[in-house]
């Protein structure tokens, strides 16, 4: 079993205790480990009650990190916790967003190029503008 990072979430809200508490389980008795999950996750619903009941406690990842936020780099963060289709279809939107945002980019260099031209005609430079009688020299 691949072992997944802890989340912050986690982090905050459940104490050392219950990590020691869920590290146990296994090791119980089979018809013990229902009685001790079950009590795991009440403990760990209150003190996620305790926490946010606190005014001062949220959760704010962004604050915590220079990290910029975007829909690649949380695709990034889920990785770990999605089975094998999960991380393709992931993959796959991630790779279309990052085309999108490629394929927007080159229409802004293509803009910018296309008025630093018009900025560097001659016709505009001058205010000469060609005439009938112009064309019909050549």
């Amino acid at each position: 079993m691949d072992e997944k990072p802890v989340t912050l979430f986690d982090e905050l809200i459940t104490p050392p205790s219950l990590q020691i508490l869920k590290l146990f389980i296994p090791y119980v008795p089979p018809e013990q480990q229902k009685t001790l999950a079950i009590y795991e996750k009440y403990l760990e619903f209150q003190s996620t009650i305790e926490f946010f009941q606190k005014k001062q406690n949220s959760i704010h990842i962004q604050s915590e990190t220079s990290e910029e936020l975007t829909f690649s780099t949380i695709f990034e963060k889920m990785k770990p916790y999605l089975s094998g289709h999960e991380k393709e279809m992931v993959d796959s939107i991630s790779n279309a967003m990052n085309m999108m945002e490629m394929m927007k980019q080159f229409q802004e260099m293509e803009n910018d190029a296309d008025e630093r031209m018009d900025e560097q005609s001659p016709a505009k430079e001058y205010g000469s503008e060609e005439t009938e009688a112009d064309q019909d020299c050549f």
